[in-house]
C-alpha cells in the first residue's frame, strides 16, 4: 500500500484519525488475501507510523515500510524533512519487521543510503532504487485493486514482472536464475 493521498498538517488537513482510518479499511478488505503488508513509497514518518500502528492493530502478518528520500550535497530525508535512521528506529519501534527505503533515488545513491540505514536498524532492510533519477517529479493516480477481483496487469515492458505479476495471482512461487553465458 502507498501513502493515502491525504497530508497531515500542517501541510494539509487530514487527521491521524483519518489517515488510520484509510489504512485500517484496506487491511480489512484484504486481510484474508496476504502473507505480509508492506507500504511503500512513504513521505511523511507519521503517515507512515499510522499504516504501521493500523496494521499491527488488524493483521497478524509481517509488516514492512518503506520510506522514499532525497538527497542534498549533505544528507538524505524524506520531502517532509525526516532523517533516514531516526526514521527507521522509529518504524521498528512501531512494530514494523521489515523496513527500508524506495523509490526517487537510483542505485549508487540506494547503495549509498542502505549503508546508512543498515547502522540505524538490525532488521531486514528492503531497498528498491528507481532504475534511473527521474527528470521530474507528476502528480500520480494510483489504483487499488482487490485482490480476489482484479486481476494484475503485467507490465508490456518486463517479461520478468509477467510472470512474476501471474505467479503472484496463481499463488505460484517463482525464482529467477541468472542465464548462463554462451
Amino acid at each position: 500500500m502507498g501513502p493515502t493521498g491525504k497530508m497531515l498538517s500542517p501541510v494539509g488537513n487530514a487527521s491521524p484519525e483519518e489517515i488510520a482510518d484509510e489504512f485500517s479499511a484496506q487491511i480489512l478488505d484484504t486481510r484474508a488475501a496476504y502473507d505480509m503488508i508492506l507500504f511503500e513509497t512513504m513521505f511523511d514518518l507519521r503517515e507512515a507510523l499510522i499504516a504501521v500502528a493500523s496494521a499491527r492493530k488488524h493483521a497478524s502478518v509481517p509488516v514492512a515500510a518503506t520510506l522514499t528520500f532525497m538527497k542534498n550535497p549533505a544528507r538524505f530525508f524524506t520531502i517532509m524533512g525526516d532523517d533516514p535512521a531516526l526514521s527507521m528506529r522509529k518504524l521498528q519501534a512501531a512494530g514494523a519487521g521489515i523496513v527500508g527505503a524506495n523509490c526517487t533515488i537510483a542505485s549508487a545513491e540506494m547503495l549509498e543510503l542502505a549503508r546508512a540505514l543498515r547502522e540505524s536498524t538490525d532488521l531486514p532492510l528492503l531497498c528498491q532504487p528507481n532504475a534511473a533519477s527521474p527528470a521530474s517529479w507528476t502528480a500520480a493516480r494510483c489504483t487499488i485493486r482487490h485482490p480476489r477481483t482484479s486481476p494484475p496487469t503485467p507490465s508490456r515492458s518486463s517479461p520478468r514482472a509477467s510472470t512474476l505479476l501471474a505467479a503472484v495471482a496463481a499463488r505460484r512461487r517463482v525464482s529467477y536464475r541468472k542465464s548462463q553465458p554462451g
